[in-house]
Formats: structure tokens, C-alpha cells, sequence
């Protein structure tokens, strides 16, 4: 989205603020003098327990102490926007940027699939306490809504576009010759992340069934499998090229990974956590037939060698019926609605 603006938009400063992904955001855009970053903490997501289930009672503590936080960062935020004379406030999918936004009378857009209203209503069963984020995602002017999506009712007026992800800048054939995959080589990408099996990744197995006949690409720095045949190289920031030059994805839902999957039309076979966002994109990408479900469980034993077998047998009718929307590049409407907002 970030690249599309730049390329599409004349005469514009991009100012990125994050925290966790800053770094990878700053090695990927370091060639554009038009964006500056700056590390700043938005909001803290989910937490979970040891068995990366979603622990409510310390999510609602943590949310408790980051609803204390928001005066203080209203005012930053609104002095740096004065200061800096941004003309329009994007955020994905942070609430507080959007009260900012309002009180300085700057337009304002939501860029997502979820709202944490809606995540942490599904995980308190209460909204009475969640008033103040409620009211904070009305105050945005639009909320676009990608595919895989929850209701995203609490802004005011929602529009629905196709899918964000990253363009691939090698195609398939290009990327296989430079990891020296040969030509007929089956290669399973497995990437369930880092910190989703942090505690267990001795118990992660990737089964030797699978490795007789088909490679298996991860991710640098990655070391939940032993011995795999292919490393995405660590200063790499453009992990969407080798996904691409995937046969097969195995992974942890996540919106980053399956819109690149779906991009290059790639089966996937994913686990789902207990949690609003995993269990709305699952069930739509299972109802249009482009990925299968495993447990985590099953995931982390390697039980699911059968559904490997199936889908490389072709028994699996993969990408047949995927409608106009899951095609479609969202960023470019999300330019027109930068545009209109901005003229």
C-alpha cells in the first residue's frame, strides 16, 4: 500500500509509525526518501498463555492499561500532525489515530479485515467496557474492508475492496533458479511463525513421509524444523517471492501469508487460533474451496500428511470458483479513496 501511494501519489511525505515491525518496514521502504518512520507503540494485540491459547483475563488487564495510555498519546499524536501538516491519517487497525484525526478535523481512513472492538468483544462477551473503542472507530471517515473479514461495523460507513498484499517482483521460475530447485521439484513453504510455537517447538514435527518426496522452505532464523532443504535468506525482505515459488503452503492463519497465497493461487493448509479474525477467514476460505484446516495440534504432530497427498494428487479443486473480489488489487481503490479525501 505504501509502495502504491508513492508510486501513484506526486509530492508526498508518508509518515510510518509502528513498533513491532519497524525495522522490517524500514529495511523494506529504504530506497523511498519520501517516508520517514517512527517507533511508536499503537496498540498490544492479543496475549496469550504458554499453549498460545488467548488468555481473556490478561488481555483484559493489559487492555485496561493501554486505555490509560490513550491521553497521553492523543496529545503526541496531535502535535506531531500540527506540526507536521499531515493531511490524512490511515491506520491499520489501530482506534486512537482516528480520535486525533477528528479533533484536528484531518480526514481519516481504516485499512483492515478486523476491528480490535470486534476481537475483544468476541473475547470479553461484554461491551460495555469497550465503549470508548467503539466510539473511537466511528470517528473515522471510512472503514475499507478486506477480504477475510469480520462485520467491521463499528465504523460508520464501511466499503468493501479486494485484497492487499505484496506484489511479487520474481515470478515462479525466476526464484526457483536462484535457490537451485530443479525444474520438477515439489517445495512446501512452512512458516507458522516464530512465537506461535515458542514454547513447543520441540514437539514440531514436519514428517519424514512428506520429506521423500518433497522439499521444504522456511524462513531465516528459523529453526522449528531441522535440516530444511531451502532458507529464505536473512536479509530478504521480499518473502513474497519465495512464497510464490511455493507448490503448497503450510501455516498458521494469517491475513500477510494467505493473501500472498491467494495472490499466486497457491493451496494452503492452515491452523486457525481460537480468536474472531482466524475463525471468519477460515471459514470463507474453506466455503471458496482455496485452503483446508488442520488443528494446531495436528499441525504441530504433522498429522497431515493425507491432506498433502490429496491436494498433490489433485484431488483437491483449488482456486475454481474464487470470486471477483479475491482478484482484484484493493490497493488501487484505496488510492481512489485516498484521493477523494485528499482533494
Amino acid at each position: 500500500m505504501i509502495r502504491k501511494l508513492i508510486e501513484k501519489l506526486k509530492n508526498i511525505e508518508i509518515y510510518v509509525k509502528s513498533s513491532y515491525p519497524l525495522k522490517f518496514l524500514r529495511n523494506s521502504l529504504i530506497n523511498n526518501s519520501e517516508i520517514k518512520f517512527q517507533r511508536v507503540k499503537n496498540d498490544f494485540g492479543y496475549v496469550s498463555d504458554e499453549n498460545i491459547e488467548i488468555n481473556p483475563k490478561k488481555i483484559e488487564n493489559r487492555y485496561k492499561n493501554w486505555q490509560s495510555t490513550w491521553e497521553s498519546y492523543i496529545f503526541k499524536e496531535k502535535e506531531f500532525c500540527k506540526s507536521r501538516k499531515i493531511d490524512l491519517v490511515i491506520s491499520d487497525i489501530a482506534p486512537q489515530p482516528f480520535i486525533v484525526s477528528d479533533e484536528l478535523g484531518i480526514p481519516s481512513i481504516g485499512i483492515s479485515n478486523f476491528t480490535w472492538y470486534e476481537i475483544y468483544e468476541d473475547i470479553f462477551k461484554e461491551i460495555e467496557k469497550l465503549k470508548k473503542l467503539k466510539k473511537a472507530y466511528q470517528k473515522a471517515n471510512i472503514g475499507l474492508i478486506l477480504p477475510l473479514e469480520t462485520d467491521l461495523d463499528p465504523f460508520n460507513r464501511r466499503q468493501k475492496i479486494g485484497l492487499i498484499s505484496r506484489e511479487n517482483n520474481k515470478n515462479y521460475q525466476t526464484v526457483r533458479e536462484e535457490m537451485g530447485a530443479s525444474e520438477n521439484e515439489i517445495i512446501i513453504y512452512f512458516g507458522v511463525g516464530k512465537s506461535y510455537f515458542n514454547n513447543r517447538k520441540s514437539e514440531i514435527q514436519f514428517p519424514d513421509e512428506l520429506r521423500e518426496d518433497y522439499s521444504v522452505l522456511v524462513s531465516s532464523g528459523y529453526n522449528l524444523i531441522d535440516n530444511p532443504d531451502y532458507i529464505i535468506p536473512e536479509d530478504e525482505t521480499e518473502s513474497q517471492d519465495y512464497i510464490g515459488a511455493c507448490d503448497l503452503i503450510i501455516s498458521k492463519f494469517g491475513y500477510g501469508v494467505v493473501s500472498e497465497g491467494i495472490r499466486s493461487r497457491t493451496p494452503m493448509i492452515l491452523a486457525k487460533r481460537n480468536i474472531l479474525e482466524d475463525e471468519k477467514g477460515m471459514e470463507k476460505l474453506i466455503e471458496l474451496g482455496i485452503g483446508e484446516e488442520v488443528s494446531r495440534n495436528d499441525l504441530i504432530n504433522g498429522k497431515y500428511v493425507e491432506k498433502v497427498r490429496k491436494i498433490f494428487d489433485g484431488k483437491y479443486d483449488f482456486y475454481q470458483n474464487v470470486p471477483k473480489r479475491f482478484k482484484d488489487d484493493g490497493s488501487k481503490e484505496a488510492i481512489r479513496m485516498i484521493q477523494s479525501l485528499l482533494n
